[in-house]
């Protein structure tokens, strides 16, 4: 579904080569299937404004968006 996986169940990227998070895009898919630490810290940096960087922010859980009831007051 994210387009990382060939026909035979193989990945088509490295879980541990950290140049896939030179793409905003692909860090962030890389991040939905191996979960690494340096790829989560990878997407913390982006700049708001930076392609994927909201939902970046949103798969983190470091923002909610208000259309959704934004964050509780506490986590504010």
């Amino acid at each position: 579904m994210l387009g990382l996986k060939k026909r035979d169940g193989s990945l088509t990227i490295s879980c541990n080569e950290k140049v896939v998070c030179n793409e905003p895009i692909l860090c962030l898919k890389a991040y939905l299937l191996c979960r690494k630490r340096w790829m989560k810290k990878e997407l913390e940096k982006l700049e708001p404004g930076t392609p994927y960087a909201r939902i970046a922010r949103v798969v983190l859980g470091t923002a909610i968006p208000e259309e959704c009831g934004g964050l509780p007051p506490e986590c504010r």
